[in-house]
């Protein structure tokens, strides 16, 4: 048994140490790319959240806060018949700090993905404001009316911003800084020209680029996601198939149940885990420096 567990972090350990060779291989784009996130950020002047803000990575806690109490209190309920006070208290403040961390991220990537898959209709009909004549608030305002949300609440935002006094340029990068995706940026980059050109035809030239750059960025978003799938899917089953035949051993065999009572045993276990762990965030940045590269 000891040797199966061995195996499984020999395994894990190589994809770690593979990652991580493909993680500091230095991307002179990727670096461009994060440089221009940064220096975007650091023009909007943001504001210090405050500190459960920025321990789960969210604007404000007060959403939060509720979730990261009842994480905290189902773990301490499901940890009570371990009868260790100790390892309860950790997997509370666990819970309290990761799961709203999770969730936050989840609500984060799934706004994107939804902003992705309606950004290419809200420039096309932006352009298409702009064509019959109409103003730029005039053209926000119609893709407003006629995009779902998020898109829909993020345009609705710029236009109040600019009504409001805010020049357009600011009102659009506070947009792309709230997205944060560089289709955003982009989007922000080609409204802000718009402004300054004051419309006609090469205005319209440049939404209908824009337009035409998103459809291309979200057609190798789905190679990507192709190409990726089998070693994604793979990982996960190289992942489930040893914890789900530990199970069954620790179930079916008593004599090998001295893998958990054991200090010996346990550490083998935790190395495992923890180089699984290891593996999957190491795999997850080679997927996602890939993204970059678009």
């Amino acid at each position: 048994m000891l040797a199966f567990f061995f195996g499984v972090a020999f395994l894990a350990a190589f994809f770690f140490l593979a990652g991580l060779a493909a993680w500091h291989k230095r991307n002179p784009l990727t670096e461009v790319l994060e440089a221009y996130y940064r220096n975007a950020a650091a023009r909007q002047g943001k504001t210090r959240r405050p500190i459960l803000a920025e321990l789960w990575q969210v604007e404000t806690k007060d959403d939060m806060l509720p979730l990261a109490l009842i994480a905290a209190l189902t773990a301490v309920i499901l940890s009570l018949g371990l009868n260790k006070p100790g390892l309860s208290a950790i997997l509370a403040l666990a819970a309290f700090i990761f799961v709203p961390r999770g969730y936050a991220c989840w609500q984060k990537r799934r706004r994107q993905a939804l902003f992705l898959a309606q950004l290419g209709r809200a420039v096309d009909n932006l352009a298409s404001a702009i064509r019959a004549g109409g103003s730029v608030l005039d053209a926000l305002k119609y893709a407003e009316e006629t995009s779902p949300g998020p898109i829909k609440f993020e345009l609705k935002q710029v236009r109040e911003d600019i009504m409001a006094g805010a020049p357009l340029e600011k009102a659009v990068k506070d947009m792309a800084a709230r997205i944060d995706l560089l289709e955003a940026y982009v989007l922000a980059d080609g409204l802000a020209l718009l402004a300054g050109a004051g419309g006609g035809s090469d205005a319209v030239r440049l939404l209908e680029g824009a337009a035409g750059f998103v459809r291309e960025r979200e057609h190798l978003n789905a190679r990507i996601a192709a190409a990726t799938g089998d070693v994604r899917w793979g990982f996960a089953v190289v992942t489930f198939i040893p914890l789900l035949l530990g199970l069954v051993m620790y179930l079916a065999m008593p004599e090998y149940r001295a893998v958990v009572t054991t200090a010996q045993g346990r550490l083998a276990v935790l190395a495992g885990i923890g180089c699984l762990v290891g593996g999957h965030i190491m795999v997850a940045r080679i997927i996602k420096s890939g993204k970059h590269l678009l």
